[in-house]
C-alpha cells in the first residue's frame, strides 16, 4: 500500500505537519497496520491503530476510502507553551459563553456558574509538552447513502 501524496503544512505557531494521503479500498485493509510514518518513528504503530478504527468506523463496504493524516513533528517547548495558553483563553470563552446568558435571567447563578464551568472546560481539554506530537485522521467515503465524513485526532506524549 503507496501513499499517493506527502506533503508539508506549517500551522500558526510554526507547527509544521506531514501530510499523507491514500486511498483505502476494501482488499487493502488488512494492510493498513503496515503503514509506517516517518514522521512519527516510534510512534508509528498508535498512527496506524487509529487509522484502522476510523476506516472500520467509516463502513465503506465496497467503495473506497480517502485518508488523510497529519502528524505534527515534536513540539518544542515555545510551541507547547503557546497552545497551552490557548487552553485558558478556550476556558474564558466558555465561561461567558455560558455565564452571560444564564445570568441575564438569574444573575447569581450566572456569575457562579460562570467561575464553575471555566475550570472544568480547562481541565477537559489537552496540556502539550515539549516533544508531544499531534496527530490529526479524516476519513472520507462517497457513494452508497451519499458522501460520509469521519476525524479523530490524538496526542501522541513523548517518551521521557
Amino acid at each position: 500500500m503507496q501513499f499517493d501524496n506527502v506533503s508539508q503544512i506549517i500551522t500558526t505557531h510554526g507547527l509544521v505537519f506531514d501530510l499523507y494521503a491514500l486511498t483505502v479500498h476494501p482488499a487493502d485493509r488488512p494492510h493498513l497496520c503496515k503503514l509506517y510514518f516517518a514522521s512519527a518513528r516510534q510512534a508509528s504503530y498508535q498512527i496506524s491503530d487509529a487509522a484502522i478504527r476510523i476506516y472500520d468506523r467509516m463502513q465503506a463496504g465496497d467503495r473506497p476510502c480517502a485518508l488523510r493524516i497529519m502528524v505534527s513533528r515534536p513540539l518544542s517547548r515555545a510551541q507547547g507553551d503557546a497552545l497551552n495558553d490557548q487552553r485558558g483563553h478556550v476556558g474564558a470563552l466558555i465561561s461567558t459563553a455560558i455565564g452571560v446568558p444564564v445570568g441575564l435571567v438569574a444573575p447569581i447563578t450566572g456569575a457562579a456558574l460562570g467561575v464553575s464551568i471555566g475550570p472544568l472546560a480547562s481541565s477537559r481539554l489537552p496540556t502539550y509538552h515539549m516533544g508531544d506530537r499531534m496527530v490529526y485522521i479524516e476519513a472520507t467515503v462517497s457513494g452508497g447513502i451519499g458522501p460520509q465524513r469521519s476525524s479523530q485526532s490524538l496526542i501522541i506524549q513523548a517518551q521521557p
